[in-house]
């Protein structure tokens, strides 16, 4: 029994010994890690462009892939760390326009600099950077639409938020660049949009202008697309009664019904009609035709070169005789005034030219007949010509013309 406790004391202690040898070795044995995408930065580029006007065109990479043969400690502390790892070039050695191919240095982060870091490979072991001219200069921006209408429907020419930018980049490059370019996509498009378009640099031709290292002073430009329509609508003229004239005895016929407007969708399904104006009966003493100029609503515009309608204009069973107003009367004097202001006709009779249909005519009297001024618009005192509107006993019968007589206002005592 007691030889047995000594053996199994003596195998625990070789178990030992041998546990600890182990992790002794293990820890003195070196492993290659690599890192790869280690970033390439640049010392002393902001001077490349100050001091020479060149700048970095090219580059054959932008990051590299460094192997080191270390301890499983240090891969430990290397996986922890490695986004602080750089690949430094020193360009103070750029002074021409020409390739260069310097070695770069690795750069560690503080929290690895006091360990012993064995570097046994690198990839690529050197970059070549291509050095040009730096060149700037603005140019304009054009958008297009590449994309398809839904039947029925075109659309304007696109409309950019600015129309030029400044480019700036290697000189060959730069000076190669005619305009930027935004493009629309859209497909089967039947409504006005916007969106934010990346500019792209293009030659005369049209072909993109490929330079890693240029610039645009806006990468993006809103781009709006009016889509426009047509639609027919019919045309009305407002008649205004007048003159012993109605809709019931006076024809109107105008050379053309309706029109075609283009514009927005959601504009023309608001718009039912289009009024071309007022005809006033009682302006016109005998059949006539009167020309109204067509002017399509806000956001439309009219498809066909006509830009006039005209009414043509028939009285039917009206005549017409001469009169004399010998009774004036005035209406609201002092209304928009603080004088105290009376009124006096200085007309003694007015002429006047009566429509209406035969009977009526021969049964009115001009005694029937009076003029009536409206002085709301009058303020002060003074002698005016003012309009007057005739009326008579009859609305079958009406005054047509525009007459007016002279009135004087006084200031009351």
């Amino acid at each position: 029994m007691k030889n047995r406790k000594l053996f199994d004391v003596a195998v625990s202690l070789l178990l030992a010994f041998l546990l600890w040898n182990f992790v002794s070795s293990d820890e003195d044995t070196k492993y290659d890690y690599t890192i790869d995408n280690v970033p390439i930065v640049c010392s002393n580029e902001q001077e490349l462009q100050s001091e020479y006007g060149l700048m970095i065109s090219e580059r054959t990479a932008t990051s590299v892939s460094v192997t080191y043969n270390v301890s499983r400690a240090d891969i430990k502390h290397l996986r922890r760390y490695k986004d602080g790892i750089k690949a430094v070039v020193d360009t103070s050695t750029f002074t021409s326009e020409r390739d260069y191919s310097p070695g770069y240095k690795i750069q560690l982060p503080p929290a690895l600099q006091d360990r012993s870091l064995q570097i046994v490979k690198r990839t690529p072991s050197t970059v070549r950077f291509t050095v040009e001219k730096i060149a700037s200069k603005t140019v304009p921006v054009k958008g297009v639409f590449d994309g398809t209408f839904a039947a029925g429907f075109d659309g304007e020419d696109p409309v950019l938020s600015q129309d030029s930018v400044t480019i700036t980049g290697p000189a060959p490059a730069v000076e190669r660049v005619q305009h930027a370019l935004a493009i629309l996509y859209g497909d089967k498009v039947s409504e006005s949009f916007s969106e934010s378009v990346a500019l792209m640099p293009v030659d005369e031709s049209g072909a993109e202008v490929k330079a890693s290292s240029m610039t645009l002073s806006e990468k993006e430009v809103t781009v709006t697309l009016t889509v426009l329509t047509e639609k027919e609508v019919p045309l009305k003229l407002e008649i205004i009664p007048g003159g012993g004239a109605t809709e019931e005895n006076t024809t109107v016929t105008l050379s053309r019904q309706s029109v075609v407007l283009r514009g927005e969708k959601a504009t023309l399904d608001a718009i039912t009609e289009l009024t071309v104006g007022e005809l006033a009966l009682g302006e016109l003493e005998q059949n006539a035709e009167q020309s109204f100029e067509l002017i399509p609503p806000d956001g439309t515009e009219l498809v066909s070169q006509v830009d006039e309608v005209t009414a043509k204009v028939s009285f039917e069973g009206l005549e017409t005789r001469k009169a004399t107003v010998s009774s004036f009367r005035t209406e609201h004097v002092n209304e928009n005034t603080d004088q105290k202001l009376g009124a006096r006709v200085h007309t003694h009779s007015l002429n006047v030219v009566l429509r209406g249909p035969d009977e009526k005519l021969t049964t009115m009297e001009d005694v029937e007949l009076i003029a009536v001024a409206d002085l709301t618009a009058y303020t002060t005192a003074g002698r005016f010509t003012v309009p007057v509107t005739i009326r008579t006993t009859d609305e079958a019968v009406g005054a047509v013309g525009e007459y007016s007589i002279e009135i004087d206002l006084y200031t009351e005592g």
